[in-house]
């Protein structure tokens, strides 16, 4: 049982004068009438929140199938996630007339057609519906720019929270975004700090106008404004991963619980989780801080009970993960909602493009880590794309598919919700030192571990490599060749390389800095990813898969 120092200017003091030991058991006492008459309420009845939560949806607001694709209701596969389910299982810890907050850490945008069409108004609308009390902002929210943002953050009837982002430089965001709300449930006040990776400056397009500063102190200024006007207890709505999230609370005084996002990190007893749900983390204090994270795509819903003292420490918890899966009932009023959208997606979706012969399954670690199917074909439709511009080689940031394949006709929709970025094949002609600069950052985070963000790691037509993840970064590529038509040849230093990429990995996104001076003297070849693998698979049809020779070659 604990006593927030927060709540006690003087044990604050003579707490901080005393050696650690003996001031960690002043803080930790919970009995009566100590100290010139102070009385300690530490061991009342406990409060108890129920706090649900999502993150990286990415606009999966309806059912879908296990390789991300929309699933109709005569699917033979097991849909699952959608709003309408949230929205049953939300309404029904509400009913029960507990204390319930619903949060969200971000990542509501890009994924689906539901983006693509309706840039966030979809999302805004069905999550209002659901109620939810408040949302951090997370990168992808900054894809489309700061306004569609702006007119994203202006639809929803709940805050959207960033205490390290500062939009009062001519932004469309100034005055749409709060560093933190102040809530009360059963006569506690709450207090919910938002937060954002500050990477979001390279890995999305948020513009000029926003500025992304240091979270931790943020945070720490939030938490003291939010302790003067009476929080008891302090969330942190986290959009920057789990491993970040867990130093945060071993770093900043104050918080009770840290609800993450951002890494699509699933906790929970199965073994292949990264962690327990919840993670619980030491405070520079002593005190209990439980992390949370509710993997991607709402395919559950994230569940937890806490118990707090007096003062407003967690002394008991629970919970696990709902999974949103077809057992459980969709809400009506919300499933109508969605129905509404997909009406007018539903031309979109409809034209065949071309025909698999097989399923390519949806990318999860697999493109992440290592070579591909799918990754092999839309190395090799945004090859084709540039051949006309002369590119000898194409390179395919795995973080940009989003959503396998399915076999037969192949839709828009399905090309669409595969490649959901929007991002326009451009061509650069990249010295040998720069390009094998890009291949080794590519592979800088492709341990193996669940927090390790490897969406920078590179799927390849034209070029093969050899590396080894066992080295240190920056020493792992043990060779490396591109095809010039008839051989394979080493890349040379002295040499220059014609490439075709995403406009966004020449922007810098996912770290790749060292190609951002490339940028300015690029060839578009005004074609997105998509266009590029929609006019592949309407060319090759039936096709069985990408050219099957090895690319990627991992050694020991």
């Amino acid at each position: 049982m604990f006593i927030r120092p927060r709540h006690s200017q003087w044990i604050v003091g003579l707490a901080q004068s005393l050696p650690w030991a003996v001031a960690k058991g002043l803080i930790r006492l919970c009995a009566v009438p100590l100290l010139i008459g102070l009385t300690l309420t530490g061991c009342a009845q406990p409060y108890r929140l129920t706090v649900l939560h999502t993150n990286d949806v990415h606009s999966h607001l309806t059912q879908f199938d296990p390789d991300g694709q929309l699933c109709p209701e005569d699917s033979p596969k097991a849909c699952v996630g959608g709003l309408a389910r949230m929205a049953t299982v939300a309404r029904g810890e509400r009913s029960k007339d507990g204390n319930v907050l619903l949060l969200d850490a971000g990542d509501q945008f890009q994924g689906t057609l539901y983006f693509t069409r309706f840039q966030g108004q979809a999302a805004a609308k069905l999550m209002n519906a659901l109620d939810y009390d408040a949302m951090a902002l997370g990168n992808h929210e900054c894809d489309a720019g700061p306004q569609v943002l702006a007119d994203f953050a202006a639809a929803l009837e709940f805050p959207l929270l960033a205490c390290n982002v500062d939009a009062s430089t001519e932004s469309p965001m100034d005055g749409r975004m709060r560093p933190h709300v102040l809530l009360e449930r059963g006569g506690r006040r709450i207090g919910i700090i938002g937060l954002v990776t500050p990477e979001t400056a390279f890995l999305s397009v948020p513009g000029p106008t926003l500025r992304f500063t240091d979270p931790e102190a943020c945070v720490s200024r939030s938490v003291a404004e939010l302790t003067a006007r009476g929080a008891k207890i302090i969330i942190a709505l986290s959009h920057s991963g789990y491993a970040a999230d867990m130093e945060l609370a071993r770093t900043v005084k104050g918080l009770d619980l840290i609800v993450g996002g951002h890494s699509h990190t699933r906790l929970g007893p199965d073994p292949e989780a990264a962690g327990p749900y919840p993670t619980v983390v030491e405070s520079p204090w002593g005190q209990p801080v439980l992390v949370v994270q509710a993997g991607q795509w709402g395919r559950e819903l994230g569940r937890l009970w806490v118990d707090f003292d007096s003062s407003g420490v967690p002394t008991s918890w629970s919970g696990q993960p709902v999974p949103l899966a077809s057992p459980v009932p969709r809400a009506e009023d919300v499933l109508a909602l969605a129905r509404g959208f997909e009406v007018q997606l539903a031309a979109i979706r409809s034209q065949t493009v071309g025909t698999l012969k097989h399923d390519l399954e949806a990318p999860k670690e697999l493109c992440r880590f290592a070579q591909c199917p799918l990754g092999d074909l839309v190395a090799d439709a945004t090859l084709a794309a540039a051949h006309s511009a002369g590119a000898q080689a194409a390179l395919i940031n795995s973080g940009g598919i989003r959503a396998g394949l399915p076999a037969g006709a192949v839709t828009l929709g399905n090309v669409l919700t595969a490649l959901p970025f929007g991002n326009e094949i451009v061509v650069a002609d990249l010295p040998a030192e720069i390009l094998l600069e890009v291949l080794e950052h590519g592979v800088s985070r492709a341990d193996g571990s669940f927090d390790s963000g490897t969406g920078r790691f590179l799927q390849l037509a034209g070029l093969r490599l050899r590396w080894s993840p066992s080295r240190p970064p920056g020493g792992r590529i043990l060779g490396a060749e591109i095809f010039d038509g008839h051989l394979w040849l080493p890349i040379r230093p002295g040499l220059s390389y014609r490439i075709a990429l995403p406009d966004y990995l020449l922007g810098g996104g996912d770290g790749f800095a060292m190609l951002k001076p490339f940028r300015a003297s690029a060839y578009s070849t005004a074609r997105s990813t998509a266009d590029a693998l929609g006019e592949y698979l309407q060319a090759h049809s039936p096709l069985a898969a990408a050219a099957p020779w090895e690319r990627i070659r991992r050694m020991p």
